[in-house]
């Protein structure tokens, strides 16, 4: 799960205006400005070439981590997401629905901040070697990771389950509209350092030094609930998934989108939304479990949150051995393909019943 940007500032709702008749348009923009950024600043970026005016229906300011609340709100709603940062939600359902949505979770955000502050702060510290007793306080925070940390390992194996039951229905296409798209990265050069290696003993040592070790940070909560033993049966259902497998030859082949296909796309993205909601519960409370550790090695049967240096390591010098020997360095460069990368939309901008 990904980690908090914790940058400040405020989420904006924009919607479009008829300049000639002053009707409102169907279609609200859900968007933010980071630290000091006015809302009217967007308005006017947005407003260039537009022939309809734009106007702020609603700014919630002073937002702890804004960009965490954003990404919240287009997953929580994303039966309305068209397309971008763009939703089809009327003026009433923003006001009795989305905004408080929103202003829930900036309290949440505001009530959690200090800890989520504290832990950051920590997560740049040696930790000290040694492990505490827990109280009781902390055997509870311990029971919730455990039941949230499941909770994404069901959501995580429904995801998987909906992602393959699309994929199998768009077979050997490279595109659907508006649903999923096939596109190959660019080949790259890259320098076969094993292969040189191998061939090579020598000469690579010369071009090796020691690289001095990074800091490491290593979070654990204590092992709780797992898939396989709760639900056997979900378990086994991934396990048996097929892997996916592209080929050069999909890309240009488009599917036309069908009922089925826009059914399965959208039990796909409700998956989504249901993985990506728990990405808040869990900065939640591992944000308390880190600040309660503090210096600590780790809480005895809650957590551990080893913070260290790690040891210094051989490190092979390319560029100078490409500056000094570059007949040698030629002869190992190779290329590697690029990967074929499957997108599946996570927006419909199609019309659904």
């Amino acid at each position: 799960m990904a980690e908090i940007v914790k940058t400040r500032g405020s989420l904006y709702f924009l919607r479009d205006v008829d300049y000639l008749t002053g009707e409102k348009g169907a279609y609200v923009k859900i968007g933010i400005v980071r630290k000091d950024k006015k809302t009217e600043t967007r308005i006017k970026e947005h407003q260039t070439g537009n022939p309809r005016g734009i106007i702020d229906e609603y700014t919630l300011a002073d937002v702890p981590f804004v960009e965490a609340l954003e990404t919240h709100l287009h997953y929580h709603f994303n039966e309305r997401w068209i397309t971008g940062e763009w939703f089809h939600m009327d003026e009433e359902f923003v006001k009795k629905v989305v905004v408080k949505e929103a202003e829930r979770l900036r309290q949440e955000q505001l009530n959690y901040e200090r800890q989520i502050n504290a832990a950051e702060a920590l997560s740049t510290q040696l930790s000290n070697g040694e492990t505490r007793k827990p109280n009781k306080v902390e055997l509870k925070m311990r029971d919730v990771h455990q039941l949230i940390k499941y909770n994404i390992e069901v959501a995580d194996a429904k995801l998987k389950i909906a992602k393959s039951a699309l994929i199998q229905s768009i077979g050997k296409y490279g595109s659907v509209s508006e649903v999923f798209h096939l596109s190959k990265a660019k080949d790259a050069i890259k320098f076969d350092a094993t292969a040189f290696k191998n061939a090579n003993q020598a000469l690579y040592d010369s071009y090796c030094f020691e690289k001095e070790g990074g800091f490491q940070k290593t979070f654990k909560g204590e092992p709780g609930f797992k898939l396989k033993t709760e639900d056997e049966s979900l378990y086994k259902q991934v396990k048996k998934l097929p892997k996916e497998i592209y080929t050069v030859t999909q890309i240009k082949k488009e599917k036309k989108r069908s009922t089925k296909i826009e059914t399965l796309h959208w039990d796909y993205l409700k998956a989504l939304r249901e993985y990506k909601l728990l990405d808040w519960e869990l900065t939640k409370i591992e944000a308390q479990l880190k600040a309660t550790c503090g210096y600590y090695d780790g809480i005895k049967d809650v957590c551990t949150w080893v913070r260290k240096y790690k040891d210094p390591s051989q490190s092979f010098n390319e560029k100078l051995f490409e500056e000094e020997q570059p007949k040698e360095y030629l002869k190992y460069l190779k290329v590697k393909s690029g990967n074929l990368i499957g997108r599946i939309e996570l927006s419909r901008a199609y019309p659904t019943s």
